[in-house]
């Protein structure tokens, strides 16, 4: 948020309550410092809240809200986010299957012929 975004929303709140003042630099500074990371658009609905619900004046952390705290995700957030990001990742194009190598089938047919009972190929279904 700008400084001119921070005047705005003080002066609606000065025009809701009309003891309200943040009139000096030293205590505008403050304020600007405390709220200027939280977006304008947030800050706005945060002080539209307060102002329908409270019969006091504003302070910071009316303006703040939650802004902060919902930027921290719990560990099952955090595990579900990666759990996805993961399956997103094995999804790519290059890690599409693809048709067994003839020497490598080759060896495998030849390992199932050596043993006593057989390969199972899908031929033995039909007899």
């Amino acid at each position: 948020m700008t400084e001119a975004e921070l005047t705005l929303l003080l002066t609606v709140a000065k025009r809701v309550h009309p003891s309200f003042s943040v009139e000096d630099e030293f205590t505008f500074g403050i304020w600007f410092e405390l709220v200027s990371e939280v977006p304008f658009e947030v800050a706005q609905a945060n002080l539209k809240e307060h102002l329908r619900k409270s019969d006091y004046p504003p302070k910071p952390a009316s303006i703040v809200g939650d802004y902060f705290n919902k930027s921290e995700m719990s560990v099952y957030d955090q595990q579900a986010l990666e759990q996805k990001e993961l399956m997103l990742s094995i999804e790519t194009p290059e890690n599409e299957c693809v048709p067994m190598p003839d020497a490598v089938e080759r060896a495998i047919d030849q390992l199932g012929s050596r043993m006593s009972v057989g390969r199972f190929g899908g031929d033995e279904l039909d007899e």
